[in-house]
This record gives C-alpha cells, sequence and structure tokens, in this order.
C-alpha cells in the first residue's frame, strides 16, 4: 500500500490505515483491507488464520482449484485468496477514530481497497468481514459517516444503504476499451460532495444525479447533500 508522506509516521509494515483530516470538520479514514489476508497480512498469525479461513469456506481452494466459485454459496464468494478482511486490532481503531471524528464535529469518509455494501458491488469482491464494518459504520452513533469509497470491483458500482451511506466504486481505467476513459475529481464544500466523472459509468450507479454529454464522452454529475 502507498502511504503519503505526510502519514508515513503513523504507519508501519504491520499498520496500513490511518486517518487525517484534509479541512475543518471532515475527516478521512483510510483502511487497510488486506490487514487479514494471504497476499497482505499485517503478521504471520493474520496470513495462517486467512488461509486457514479460506480452507473452511471454500472446499475449491482446500482442494487446491483454481476455480474457487465452482458449487459454493453466493455469500461465500467472497473467500478466495485475492479478497482479504480487517482484523480486530484495526477494527477497533475504526471504533475509536469515528468516536473521536464525533465529538470533533467532523462529518467522515472512509476508504477500502475491497467494498462492504453488496448492492455497490458483487459478493466475489466483498471484505471478508463487510458486515462487521458496516454494522459498525450504520449504528445510530456514526451518523456521521457520509461515505465509504473503494475499488477491486473494475466495473465500479454505486448504492445508498438503508442509513443513508453513500458507497461509490469508480470504475477502473485497467479495463477501459481502446480510447475509453475513466477519470473524476470531487469538490467538497461545506455542505455537499459533488463529483465530476468523465469516461466509463458504474453499471450500478442508481440514484445519481444526472449525466450528460461532452464531445464523445460520457460524464457523470454526482451529488451528495452533506448537511
Amino acid at each position: 500500500m502507498l502511504i503519503p508522506l505526510t502519514h508515513q509516521d503513523n504507519c508501519s509494515e504491520k499498520v496500513l490505515y490511518y486517518d487525517f483530516s484534509p479541512s475543518p470538520g471532515h475527516r478521512f479514514i483510510i483502511l487497510d483491507g488486506y490487514d487479514n489476508s494471504i497476499i497482505g497480512a499485517s503478521s504471520v498469525s493474520l496470513s495462517e488464520a486467512a488461509d486457514a479461513m479460506i480452507r473452511e469456506k471454500n472446499p475449491n481452494y482446500r482442494a487446491g482449484s483454481n476455480d474457487w466459485f465452482i458449487g459454493i454459496p453466493l455469500e461465500d464468494y467472497r473467500f478466495v485468496p485475492y479478497n482479504g478482511g480487517i482484523g480486530e486490532r484495526q477494527l477497533e481503531w475504526l471504533t475509536e477514530t469515528l468516536i473521536t471524528a464525533k465529538t470533533q464535529g467532523e462529518l467522515c469518509f472512509i476508504f477500502c481497497h475491497q467494498p462492504v455494501h453488496v448492492k455497490a458491488s458483487r459478493e466475489a469482491n466483498l471484505l471478508w468481514n463487510a458486515e462487521d464494518v458496516l454494522s459498525l459504520i450504520q449504528q445510530p452513533d456514526n451518523s456521521h459517516v457520509v461515505a465509504f469509497f473503494s475499488g477491486h470491483d473494475h466495473d465500479g458500482g454505486y448504492s445508498q444503504d438503508e442509513v443513508g451511506i453513500h458507497h461509490l466504486i469508480p470504475p477502473a481505467p485497467l479495463e477501459c476499451e481502446v480510447g475509453e476513459v475513466a477519470y473524476g475529481v470531487f469538490d467538497v464544500h461545506v455542505d455537499h460532495l459533488y463529483l465530476h466523472w468523465t469516461g466509463k459509468l458504474p453499471p450500478l450507479c442508481v440514484g445519481r444525479s444526472g449525466t450528460a454529454e461532452v464531445g464523445s464522452l460520457k460524464t457523470l454529475i454526482f451529488s451528495v447533500q452533506l448537511l
């Protein structure tokens, strides 16, 4: 994971999650979705536990097959080697960070490589313990959580969950067609977010404010009220 120079003092090889306030009233929280995994765990014990969990949940992986999804329940599609989860220590840190942000009157924006809301993506892309994170940020005391931004699903997606948190996955340029683009810029205002997105659109972008044609490119205008 690439850590900005301004935040490297808060991280180490075993702690790749951090938070910062880019402006008064806003708190950005960056999670490490591979804290518990077999490809980037923060400790040997977490890596071993991750391997054991995949073996338990996914008999295809246990048998050494590369076709991981045959015959397993849809809700277990996430338990594959390219996914990961958040460890207990990081969950405790997230809980404390949200409490501190609330006492300081800050709105929270959370970033994680893997999504946690299935309606924004697909089961095969979810964080292993997505429900743990989702139940935490959806608690009434955490109504200051505005949005959860992620990647991992290269097609992109969007949903608004039961308590109003926005889950946004920008499409990845990695899988754009020749001549196609995928990029955007957020304007952060006191009372709203405004995303200017150009190019490939998420297939699940339901509830967006609108789209407009700019030459041969399609532009997404996505607005989120903060107050």
